[in-house]
């Protein structure tokens, strides 16, 4: 009984302090939506476009697929392309400052698929659905023939390994509708690098089209550049 007295005089007279701890990233509601989507003149669903809410405190944004990461981005979506069909793929989001995660989303699902029977189209330049049975062909029109350029993030062969990089491709058409397009041919790839805002554009005075996007060497904001190249039709690309 006596050492038991001991034992409590001895804890009663010490003074505790609790040390707050912080966690790496907060708990909040904060999800992604990963929406399957088609590119025109093409039979597959095989691309997903991911969104999220950005945060007031966020710098950049970690996208990763099947806990993967896949890109950063500064904005509020990010399209991933070219995936095998038929797939499922679970996609999250985590928000970054200074290296540091803040936040991490709750993941989302998306499938690809081979699509049958007739589909809504939705013309995102111009921001509205395509109206049932109207026809529009893809592409620019330059002479007699239509072509469709694109620029994807892509897992690509290089010697005896794999890189991921950013590939630049033409197609062709005679009518700009269906099947067509010829296959995509490469013009350009740039591997360990990021692209963001990409465009394309024809100028009818040089008879070229003009590829513009936003430009870093690698992951992060440091550079800033501006990526500007010219296409000639069924030629090569001058940057």
């Amino acid at each position: 009984m006596d050492f038991i007295k001991q034992i409590s005089k001895f804890f009663w007279g010490i003074s505790l302090s609790l040390i707050a701890i912080p966690t790496l990233a907060q708990t909040v509601d904060w999800a992604v939506t990963a929406t399957p989507f088609k590119i025109a003149g093409e039979n597959s669903v095989n691309n997903v476009k991911v969104d999220w809410e950005m945060r007031p405190d966020a710098e950049c944004y970690k996208v990763y697929r099947d806990g993967t990461l896949i890109g950063e981005t500064c904005g509020d979506t990010y399209d991933d392309y070219g995936l095998a069909v038929p797939s499922s793929h679970s996609y999250y989001v985590e928000a970054v400052k200074d290296g540091r995660v803040l936040y991490t989303s709750a993941s989302q699902n998306a499938q690809t698929f081979v699509p049958t029977g007739t589909a809504a189209k939705y013309d995102n330049l111009d921001g509205r659905y395509v109206a049932q049975g109207e026809q529009a062909p893809v592409g620019f029109k330059i002479g007699g023939s239509y072509y469709d350029y694109q620029i994807r993030h892509i897992e690509k062969a290089v010697g005896d390994t794999t890189q991921w990089g950013w590939q630049v491709t033409e197609r062709i058409s005679d009518t700009g509708f269906g099947d067509t397009w010829s296959a995509p041919r490469e013009l350009a790839f740039y591997p360990g690098v990021k692209f963001e805002g990409c465009g394309f554009n024809y100028n009818p005075r040089t008879g070229k089209v003009v590829l513009s996007a936003h430009y870093e060497d690698g992951k992060g904001y440091a550079a800033a550049k501006i990526y500007l190249a010219q296409i000639t039709p069924q030629g090569g690309i001058e940057v």
